[in-house]
C-alpha cells in the first residue's frame, strides 16, 4: 500500500512539472506559428510595396474619388495608378483607372497584423512612406504587440517628378 502511494504522489508531482510543457506544446507554438504567418504575409505585401514606391513618378494625395489617407496609399507608376487599401484584415492593392473601375492586383490577408502608413511630404511633394507593423497577440488576456516594425520607403529621385 506505501508502494502504491508512493507512486500516485510521484505521479501527481510529474504531471505538475509537464504541465508548463503542455502548455507550450498545445498553446505558445501554435500562436506563434500564427503570427509568424501572418508576418510573413506582411513582409511579402512591404516588398512590393517598396518595388512600387521605389518606381513611382509621385505620391499624390488623390485620385479621381480617393484620396490618400490612414487606410488608403495611392501611389503613380508611370503607366498606371496603384492604390493600396487597408480593410479588415485584408491589404488590397488595386489599379486605378480613370473611368473609377479599378482592378484588384493582388489581396494580402493577414490576421491581427496592425499597419498603418503615412506619407511623407515635403514642400507639398510626397518622397516617401512611413510604414509601421506589428502582430497582436493574445496572451493571458492581453493583447501583446509582437514582431514590430518600422519601414520608411523612398521615390527613386530619377522618377520622381516625370510625368
Amino acid at each position: 500500500m506505501v508502494e502504491l502511494l508512493a507512486v500516485v504522489v510521484l505521479m501527481g508531482a510529474l504531471s505538475a512539472g509537464m504541465a508548463g510543457l503542455f502548455v507550450t506544446l498545445v498553446a505558445d507554438i501554435p500562436r506563434a506559428k500564427r503570427a509568424m504567418d501572418a508576418n510573413s504575409v506582411v513582409s511579402g505585401m512591404l516588398i512590393e510595396m517598396r518595388k512600387d514606391v521605389a518606381s513611382a513618378q509621385s505620391l499624390p494625395e488623390a485620385g479621381g474619388k480617393v484620396k490618400t489617407d490612414q487606410n488608403t496609399l495611392l501611389i503613380q507608376l508611370p503607366d498606371k495608378t496603384l492604390c493600396y487599401e487597408l480593410k479588415d484584415d485584408r491589404v488590397i492593392k488595386r489599379k486605378i483607372s480613370p473611368d473609377v473601375k479599378s482592378d484588384i492586383l493582388h489581396t494580402w490577408t493577414a490576421p491581427n497584423a496592425k499597419i498603418k502608413w503615412s506619407v511623407q511630404r515635403q514642400g507639398g511633394r510626397g518622397y516617401a512612406v512611413e510604414v509601421r507593423t506589428h502582430i497582436e497577440v493574445n496572451f493571458a488576456g492581453k493583447r501583446l504587440k509582437k514582431l514590430a516594425n518600422a519601414h520608411v520607403f523612398f521615390m527613386n529621385e530619377s522618377q520622381a517628378g516625370k510625368k
